[in-house]
């Protein structure tokens, strides 16, 4: 008896010792199987499990609707064996690169990517594609929402704000002015109304209806006695009708080329 409960004491303890050796192969293999695909490349392991859940789930949807890639890189320093292990100057050569080469494969795609630098502290933005002219007018808004939350330290609050502002921008167009700048906007207009107003006022104090025009003019102070018409000369001149001229198209954005040759906008900021 005591023989057999040696022998299930062991089996249940080799048990114990070799679940979690299979589980860790199973989530590494799911991990695995998730990072050829993954929207949310968190190298800096910056984001909560919930966050990458959700903006994972919400990145692919925009990705589907509105035909464009949505990335959110971070890392700790400027290089990536992916990249061969070269190491980068600045985040923004790096940014473009890893889009360029690693998500894309070297095929210049329609995206915008959000890349987060802890070691730098520095993040950057980089559009491609249809994307470039899309954000570009608007990048400093962009850029302004997302870094003032990582210098907070509420890194998944940036990331949902990055794809909030991402998601806003296919969808109306523009980014809709803040309740503050349209109270400081009706309040300076009803300001120069009430002075200009004012002013005319003032200037109107002295006038008074009049019943005749008696008080304009002066009695005989004018005669007219002979009314003729008299041609000097005539004079044509002519103007050679311009013609039309060709114009060239242009296009790309702001922020230069990666190493690839794609053309990308964009725009960074320190935190």
């Amino acid at each position: 008896m005591k023989q057999n409960m040696k022998k299930i004491f062991v089996s249940l303890l080799l048990l114990l010792l070799t679940l979690p050796l299979l589980a860790g192969t199973r989530v590494q293999a799911e991990t695995a199987a998730a990072d050829d695909s993954a929207h949310v490349i968190d190298k800096a392991l910056l984001f909560s499990v919930s966050a990458h859940v959700e903006l994972e789930r919400r990145m692919e949807e925009l990705e589907n609707k509105y035909a464009t890639k949505v990335i959110i890189l971070t890392t700790n320093k400027l290089e990536d064996e992916a990249l061969s292990g070269r190491q980068y100057s600045g985040i923004q050569a790096f940014a473009e690169d890893y889009y360029d080469y690693v998500v894309c494969g070297g095929v210049e795609t329609t995206g915008i990517i959000l890349a987060i630098d802890m070691g730098s502290r520095k993040m950057w933005v980089s559009t491609t594609g249809d994307e470039v002219g899309r954000f570009q007018s608007d990048i400093d808004y962009l850029l302004d929402r997302v870094v003032s939350r990582l210098s907070d330290g509420e890194n998944d609050a940036a990331a949902l704000k990055f794809v909030q502002l991402v998601e806003q921008k296919h969808k109306w167009g523009f980014y809709p002015p803040t309740v503050g700048k349209i109270l400081l906007s009706i309040g300076i207009g009803l300001l120069v109304a009430l002075i200009v107003v004012a002013g005319l006022k003032s200037q109107l104090k002295t006038v008074r209806q009049a019943t005749s025009a008696h008080n304009y003019t002066v009695p005989g102070s004018f005669h007219l006695r002979r009314i003729n018409e008299l041609f000097l000369y005539s004079s044509v001149t002519q103007t050679a009708k311009p013609q039309p001229q060709e114009r060239g198209v242009g296009g790309g954005g702001f922020g230069g080329s990666g190493s690839s040759g794609f053309s990308h906008g964009g725009g960074g900021r320190t935190f």
